[in-house]
């Protein structure tokens, strides 16, 4: 019995024991739990002041974003400002050279870089370049063009004399020469379904448009409104295609006469008895130049087509009337030009020379016969 209750009494103090340990267990557990829900608490806090930071962040990208928008409309008004200022200053400088210069290719130079200065002509299409922007922009070119023009044309009265020596007429001749002229920036910009455009490009829509207007009985108010101003100046946008129109012929004569070789000045054809007699082409250096020959053939079919566009718009004539659309030519070109044989000789010499380029010889010279069979038919009104 003894040993029973000691070992009784043993087992009870170990119990004691392991249940001191247990407490003491759940003691540092209870200790534990508390850490972690300081921990936790602490994570919250920092999560509160990162969620806070980020709210801040959020805000300064929403604040550098309207920064961002801001300056971008700035540079692109600052932008469309100095292009108004640098064309302005270009076109000023042409214009001038081009007033003042004495040599022909001089003016033709100045010419081409006037044309090419126009505001419309660097028109990039995004920002605030939209398409009525670019509408504007025609209409502002053609406002400034008709008016610094009108008065050489008027002031000798309306004259397609390619062989004048005058230097107002000079000037309207380098200008009706590069009517074409492109800046290579347009190509850069435009999208595939918009077009490069010239001067000759809006003197031919503004012409299009005045057949609209007659044949349909609409409004000028109907068109474009950049159209709206070729109105005023009817005349002088036709007087300058057919002034382009005798100076292209006028350069396939004297470039196939060899004159551009002897004197720059149309008047040795009359000189030379050009006009009076017949005279065949002196093609000796251009048969024997494929380069030559494309450049000749592309200002002969130029000229056929733009003599098909005046015919194919001609308008009736009106007594009185000055600014109805029509073909004008000069006598002393279309006699040159009528005067000029196209036989055999001529035929073999281009046919010998280019022997290793039939297509372009064929195409040379359907060009030339089509100018030379063209120049006596008359444009008659529809």
């Amino acid at each position: 019995l003894m040993e029973y209750l000691d070992t009784t009494n043993q087992n009870t103090t170990d119990m004691n024991k392991d249940m001191g340990e247990m407490v003491k267990d759940v003691d540092d557990m209870d200790l534990r739990t508390e850490e972690m829900n300081n921990s936790m608490n602490d994570m919250m806090s920092t999560m509160d002041e990162m969620n806070q930071t980020m709210e801040k962040m959020n805000q300064t990208m929403d604040d550098m974003s309207k920064s961002m928008e801001e300056m971008k409309g700035n540079i692109s008004k600052l932008g469309t400002d100095a292009r108004q200022g640098i064309s302005l200053g270009i076109r000023t400088q042409a214009w001038d050279r081009l007033v003042e210069s004495a040599d022909v290719d001089a003016k033709l130079a100045a010419a081409s870089a006037y044309h090419m200065a126009f505001e419309y002509q660097t028109w990039k299409g995004s920002g605030l370049d939209s398409n009525s922007r670019r509408h504007s922009l025609f209409y502002d070119g053609l406002a400034e063009y008709y008016r610094n023009i009108y008065g050489f044309a008027d002031r000798n009265n309306w004259s397609l004399n390619v062989t004048s020596k005058k230097n107002e007429m000079n000037v309207l001749f380098a200008l009706a020469g590069t009517l074409e002229k492109v800046n290579s920036n347009q190509q850069l910009f435009l999208s595939e379904d918009e077009n490069l455009v010239s001067f000759l490009t809006l003197f031919k829509e503004a012409v299009i448009g005045y057949k609209v207007v007659n044949e349909a009985g609409y409004d000028i108010s109907q068109l474009p409104e950049y159209l709206e101003e070729t109105a005023e100046f009817k005349q002088l946008t036709v007087y300058m295609l057919n002034l382009r129109h005798n100076i292209l012929s006028g350069l396939v004569v004297a470039k196939l006469s060899r004159l551009d070789k002897s004197s720059s000045r149309l008047s040795e054809i009359r000189r030379q008895g050009r006009t009076l007699m017949t005279w065949r082409p002196r093609l000796e250096e251009y048969s024997n130049n494929p380069g030559l020959i494309k450049r000749v053939s592309h200002y002969i079919e130029e000229a056929n087509q733009l003599r098909k566009f005046l015919c194919d718009h001609a308008e009736p004539a009106t007594k009185g009337s000055t600014d109805v659309v029509k073909m004008k030519m000069s006598i002393l070109l279309k006699r040159a030009i009528n005067n000029m044989l196209i036989d055999g000789p001529v035929v073999e010499t281009i046919q010998d020379g280019l022997e290793n380029h039939p297509a372009l010889a064929k195409t040379f010279l359907g060009h030339l016969k089509e100018m030379k069979a063209s120049v006596n038919l008359t444009c008659n009104a529809k």
